[in-house]
């Protein structure tokens, strides 16, 4: 048998050290995930409407069009528009990750929406960090 093909190169996870153990991968309580996720499920129509108020402590934000055939327009702090939204075509959705208080690709203004048809269903998720 050869050795040292790219076949016989480890793993990271089976390398021991302080996150990863021989039998069996990360130890309870060495990392805790203390962030809160929110699912907020909206109903866009023709007339532009806030989904969720401006939040500081926000560090990610997804918002998905669930409408099969119409377009959504998105803004943050302000009224969305032809002119001044991002547009997210049918079924698709648009997703900013900070990870960190005041995460630089994430907006923690008011979050609009606008739908290009009466009565478009959407979700958005906003994951939020804990009050320390």
């Amino acid at each position: 048998m050869r050795r040292n093909q790219l076949g016989d190169l480890p793993y990271e996870r089976d390398r021991i050290g302080r996150l990863n153990r021989p039998s069996g991968g990360l130890l309870y309580g060495e990392w805790e995930n203390k962030y809160t996720a929110s699912l907020y499920p909206f109903v866009a129509n023709l007339v532009a409407q806030i989904i969720i108020p401006a939040n500081p402590r926000r560090a990610y934000v997804l918002i998905q069009n669930k409408d099969a055939a119409n377009d959504l327009l998105v803004n943050f702090g302000q009224k969305p528009s032809a002119f001044n939204g991002v547009i997210i075509a049918p079924r698709g959705n648009y997703e900013f990750v900070g990870g960190s208080f005041g995460g630089a690709f994430v907006p923690s203004d008011s979050v609009w929406v606008l739908g290009t048809a009466a009565a478009m269903d959407g979700v958005l998720v906003e994951g939020v960090l804990p009050v320390e």
